[in-house]
């Protein structure tokens, strides 16, 4: 070993690595002002089934939590595993941590996840998730 690493390491390395940077994309804002992102580095393709992360800035002071420990703080940001039947027009979430004005955050436990697929309804914010994440087309061959 002459201490160097070779390109082919340092290619795999680069690509593999498990700290890759989230890439946000903006999916618009609801008519109530809340701005959703995905992250487009975090989408999973298989058959019909799609996942990904996504994330939701709220109108300050406009969302509070309504129960458990951190009830009446207000929301900033969501982070949310989604996944999509899109052969079938369902979601379910699969994880959520919540953001919360003071710095702090919440999650429900791990038992309460997977949630049950639901049908998405028309001329949502969940729709338009929908629709870009069925269009989304694999990188990987």
């Amino acid at each position: 070993m002459t201490g160097k690493t070779s390109p082919t390491v340092l290619a795999l390395l680069l690509s593999c690595g498990t700290a890759q940077a989230a890439e946000w994309f903006s999916l618009g804002k609801s008519v109530a002002g809340d701005e959703t992102f995905v992250d487009v580095s975090s989408v999973r393709v298989a058959g019909p089934m799609r996942r990904a992360w996504f994330k939701t800035i709220y109108v300050p002071h406009k969302t509070k939590e309504s129960t458990g420990p951190d009830a009446n703080k207000w929301w900033h940001e969501g982070l949310q595993r989604k996944a999509f039947n899109c052969a079938e027009e369902t979601a379910r979430s699969e994880a959520l941590t919540v953001y919360y004005e003071d710095g702090t955050n919440g999650s429900d436990p791990p038992a309460a996840y997977p949630t049950r697929w639901e049908p998405v309804v028309p001329e949502t914010v969940l729709n338009t998730e929908m629709q870009f994440i069925c269009a989304w087309k694999s990188k990987i061959k």
